[in-house]
């Protein structure tokens, strides 16, 4: 018996939630490549900035926190095995007051995760 894991896709009243299943995981290592692999997001791999729509005035928040790390840096660091859900946020409410963002994204990681290191290999 095979059971396959599929990314599924929920909308929501006001952000679209991507569940990362194991299609998504298996064929990219970092969060920038399945970013990548997500309809309204791109990712430049020259520059790594990331942009929501064509915009690339995006915030990034992790777990529903904002990183001081660098976005591009941050995408490098976090293991797509890591990641459980991505969530799109295109028009954010009053509370996050962002003026002039034309997005968020929320990459929400496994509660488990294992402690440790982890690390990846780019030879660009």
């Amino acid at each position: 018996m095979v059971i396959a894991e599929t990314s599924s896709v929920v909308q929501k009243t006001d952000r679209k939630v991507i569940n990362v299943g194991k299609d998504l995981t298996s064929s990219e290592t970092t969060a920038s490549g399945i970013l990548n692999n997500v309809q309204p997001l791109g990712v430049d791999y020259q520059t790594r900035n990331l942009s929501l729509r064509g915009n690339k005035n995006v915030r990034v928040l992790v777990n529903g926190k904002p990183s001081n790390i660098n976005v591009a840096q941050l995408l490098r660091l976090i293991p797509s095995t890591s990641i459980k859900q991505i969530e799109l946020i295109t028009n954010p409410s009053a509370k996050y007051n962002l003026e002039g963002i034309s997005g968020m994204i929320n990459i929400i990681l496994h509660k488990n995760a294992n402690q440790g290191f982890n690390g990846n290999v780019n030879t660009d």
